[in-house]
């Protein structure tokens, strides 16, 4: 029995084109989301500046006008940190699709490459034994490499909620309450 099975191989590689299908498809629903914001914010401020145009050229004096518009400043502020949080908010969900499917796979690889450390090891002749040791080490150390990386990347995660909350509520003046 051969060690390297060309069903195997051809299992891996579905596999590598399924996740990358998976991350294209994860891409493809982040872009249309941000679309379809930058596309209502666009709508939005065009009809705000019509109305504040149109505003504008009812007032009889110059000083209704520039009130109005200084009114308008706070309002603008609030949308600018809706429209930047909808926008972590599409990029985080995009990454976290991202990481589901790495994750997934990392596990499927760590699987397979555990599977061939088996194979390898039952399979393998007399006297190989400190080779065979060594892959089953490697095999360990991939295992762990992934968990910590994925523990990385959810601090990653959490640390930029907590610095986007930050600058949200200095910029407002106000305390987000915690979701």
């Amino acid at each position: 029995m051969s060690v390297f099975a060309s069903e195997q191989l051809l299992a891996a590689q579905q596999a590598h084109l399924n996740s990358l299908l998976a991350m294209a498809n994860t891409a493809l629903e982040g872009i249309q989301k941000l679309t379809e914001l930058n596309l209502q914010a666009t709508k939005s401020a065009l009809a705000e500046g019509r109305e504040q145009a149109i505003a504008a050229l009812d007032g009889n004096d110059g000083g209704s006008a520039a009130l109005a518009q200084g009114a308008s400043l706070q309002p603008a502020t609030e949308k600018a940190l809706a429209y930047a949080r909808h926008v972590y908010d599409i990029a985080a969900g995009t990454q976290a699709g991202f990481a589901h499917v790495a994750e997934a796979h990392c596990e499927q690889y760590g699987r397979a490459l555990e599977a061939f450390a088996e194979t390898f090891v039952k399979n393998a002749p007399v006297g190989t034994e400190a080779a065979t040791a060594l892959l089953q080490a490697a095999a360990n150390a991939t295992s762990g490499a992934f968990g910590a990386l994925r523990q990385v990347a959810h601090q990653a995660r959490e640390a930029a909620v907590s610095h986007l909350d930050t600058a949200a509520a200095a910029a407002t003046g106000t305390s987000r309450s915690k979701a």
